[in-house]
C-alpha cells in the first residue's frame, strides 16, 4: 500500500527508447563479468547465497528470495529465478505458478512482521527489448527488486535525507537488529557485517567501491565524547557563575568556547 494522499495498491509500466541510469549500471556490470567469467553475475551470485544460507528469506523449486548484501532500505529483497531467465515472457507455466506462490509467501512474511499491511515499492529488471532485442543480451538475469521503506514499526519510516540525498545510501538497521525480528525467524538474516564482500552496490552490482558505513556507524566514535564534553564544559560554566562574583550566565553559545581550567565567570566578561 503506497500513496501520499490516499495509500492504496497501484502499478505502472514505463516504456523508454533508452536505458535509465540503474538499468545501464546493472548492464555495465552484468556485462562486463560475463566477459570475465563466462556466466551471468547474478546467476553466480545466487548460487553463492544459496550455499551460505545467511542471507536467503525464502527457496522454492524455482525462485529465491534473498536480502542482497548491499540492501540499504529495510528489509530490502531481491527475488531470483533458478535458471537462467533473461525476461518475463521466457518463463515456463511451472515457473509462472511458482512465482506467484512465493510472492505471496514473501507478502505475508512483510505484513505479518509489523503486523500491518506492509508498503513497499517492487519492479522487475530484465533484459532489453524492442529494436535491441536482436543483441545479444545472455548476460542478463531476470530479477526483482523490493523497496519496503518501514524501519522500526507499522508508522516508522526510512527517509532518504542530508547525507543520503547528498552523498550515498546508508543503513539504519544491523543485520544483529533485523535478525531479531522474530516474527520471520532465521528466514530473515541479512547482511553480515564481517561478510568481507560487503561492499556499495548501489551503483548496482558494482563491487569496486567499498560501502561506506551508516550513519550510526560513523558518528557512533565520536558522537558520545562530543556531547560529554559539551555537556561538562556547559555544566561547569554554569556552576562557575552560580558560585562565582557574575550574575549573569553566559549564552549557551559563549559557555562552549570557555577555556579550561577556570577561576571563575569573570574570565568571560567581555563575551557577547
Amino acid at each position: 500500500m503506497m500513496g501520499c494522499s490516499n495509500p492504496h495498491p497501484h502499478c505502472q509500466v514505463w516504456a523508454s527508447s533508452f536505458l535509465p541510469d540503474i538499468a545501464q549500471r546493472e548492464e555495465r556490470s552484468q556485462q562486463a563479468y560475463q566477459s570475465q567469467h563466462g556466466e551471468p553475475l547474478l546467476m553466480e551470485y545466487g548460487r553463492q547465497e544459496l550455499l551460505r544460507k545467511e542471507r536467503l528469506v525464502l527457496t522454492s523449486e524455482h525462485w529465491l528470495v534473498l536480502v542482497p548484501f548491499w540492501a540499504v532500505w529495510p528489509f530490502q529483497t531481491l527475488l531470483l529465478p533458478r535458471r537462467h531467465v533473461r525476461r518475463l515472457p521466457e518463463l515456463t507455466p511451472a515457473e509462472r505458478d511458482d512465482l506467484a506462490l512465493i510472492m505471496k509467501k514473501l507478502l505475508t512474511k512483510y505484513d505479518n512482521l509489523f503486523e500491518t499491511s506492509f508498503p513497499y515499492s517492487m519492479g522487475w529488471h530484465g533484459a532489453p527489448t524492442g529494436s535491441e532485442a536482436g543483441a545479444n543480451w545472455d548476460h542478463w538475469q531476470l530479477h526483482a527488486h523490493y523497496y519496503p521503506p518501514l524501519l522500526r514499526s507499522a508508522t516508522v519510516r526510512k527517509f532518504m535525507v542530508g547525507y543520503e540525498m547528498l552523498a550515498q545510501a546508508q543503513r539504519d538497521l544491523t543485520p544483529e537488529q533485523v535478525k531479531t525480528r522474530s516474527i520471520l525467524g532465521p528466514l530473515f538474516s541479512p547482511i553480515s557485517s564481517k561478510d568481507p564482500s560487503n561492499q556499495d552496490l548501489e551503483n548496482p552490482y558494482n563491487s569496486g567501491i567499498p560501502k561506506a558505513a551508516g550513519a550510526a556507524q560513523l558518528l557512533h566514535p565520536l558522537a558520545i565524547p562530543a556531547v560529554l564534553i559539551t555537556s561538562l564544559l556547559v555544566l561547569k560554566a554554569l556552576l562557575q557563575c552560580l558560585l562565582g562574583t557574575q550574575s549573569s550566565i553566559p549564552p549557551f553559545w559563549a559557555a562552549l568556547t570557555l577555556p579550561l581550567p577556570l577561576s571563575g565567570c569573570g574570565e568571560t566578561e567581555g563575551t557577547s
